[in-house]
């Protein structure tokens, strides 16, 4: 039986941490370690990880950022598999046993096992939700899939220590996308993914915030990490000779990331939107039929733009038009 090591990083997830600890030791797997990277937390998360005691394996460090507590717990773990388990997150019943078994089957040592996994979502309580995403990818091409938005959360993915190490670990220079970056460096490394129909995970969805990943999702920096995956996806598919097949997801992809920041950062959103237009031309535009003809009609920054003053105003109308039935609100906030 081969041990599994489930690392969790921890950045001020102290309301959530001891959940994702116990969701790990009341796992049927016989051989497993927890070990929790607190990263520079200013809350009570190492005083709840040191409340299991020897149970687990604290260490702290300053704030270095998720990535870089995934990789510190790797250093320490001695499983010939690895999981990484956020600390807001889940393991659900026999989730270590179903991925290591499925491991188990395969006659391939390079096989990265994935399963089922849900969100949480908090509506006055948190409830477990539909994750949003297909089982399998809907082209059945992994590498097409993770490019175009399809995806497993780490949570609900075993990864072979081998496989690891071989990959050098997490990119602890992104500030997004991180996972996404992992997992196609391995599948355009030929490592493959068997899909195991278990319910492994839940995945707790805070809106725009996510407590023990990136804290600025909606950044430059941000911005420029998943612009940087893309770059070093097309690298190596440059170097393997597939990048034709691939030329018109990685278009879409560029697109999709110009559309939605041509407001927020409108010079790297025409950068982005330049790629798209380089590796796919009018393939690389995707979405409504609407949007498609008004981006040929209009061109995709003064489109987005358009839209933008619209939605807007839209917004500006819907919020007088709830003070103007509701005087007292107006009254109110004036006061404030």
């Amino acid at each position: 039986m081969n041990k599994i090591s489930v690392i969790i990083p921890c950045y001020n997830a102290g309301p959530f941490l001891a959940e994702a600890v116990r969701s790990v030791l009341n796992q049927d797997y016989p051989d497993f370690e927890i070990i929790v990277i607190d990263d520079g937390s200013t809350d009570d998360s190492r005083a709840v990880a040191a409340s299991f005691g020897k149970i687990i394996t604290l260490v702290t460090q300053q704030n270095r950022g998720g990535c870089a507590a995934r990789n510190r717990g790797a250093e320490l773990a001695k499983g010939a598999f690895l999981m990484f388990l956020d600390a807001d997150d889940l393991l659900k019943g026999r989730a270590l046993s179903a991925l290591a078994a499925a491991h188990a089957d395969t006659p391939r040592d390079d096989v990265i096992t994935v399963g089922r996994w849900s969100r949480l979502k908090d509506h006055g309580g948190w409830r477990e939700v539909d994750s949003g995403v297909p089982f399998l990818p809907p082209s059945g091409d992994p590498v097409k899939g993770w490019i175009s938005g399809w995806y497993v959360a780490p949570c609900a993915v075993l990864w072979p220590r081998e496989v690891y190490d071989m990959l050098g670990g997490w990119d602890e220079t992104l500030a997004a996308n991180q996972d996404g970056d992992l997992m196609l460096r391995a599948l355009l490394n030929d490592c493959q993914l068997k899909y195991v129909d278990h319910s492994c995970a839940l995945y707790r969805d805070h809106g725009n915030v996510r407590l023990s990943v990136s804290k600025d999702v909606y950044s430059e920096r941000a911005l420029r990490s998943r612009m940087a995956v893309l770059e070093k996806t097309v690298k190596t598919m440059e170097k393997s000779g597939n990048i034709e097949r691939y030329s018109g997801v990685i278009g879409q992809a560029y697109h999709r990331l110009g559309r939605n920041n041509v407001v927020l950062n409108p010079i790297l959103a025409d950068e982005c939107l330049d790629w798209a237009w380089r590796h796919a031309g009018r393939r690389s535009i995707t979405g409504t039929l609407a949007h498609q003809i008004m981006c040929q009609i209009l061109g995709v920054r003064i489109k987005e733009k358009l839209a933008h003053v619209i939605a807007q105003v839209g917004l500006s109308r819907r919020r007088k038009r709830r003070t103007n039935r509701n005087p007292t609100a107006r009254t109110s906030k004036s006061a404030r």
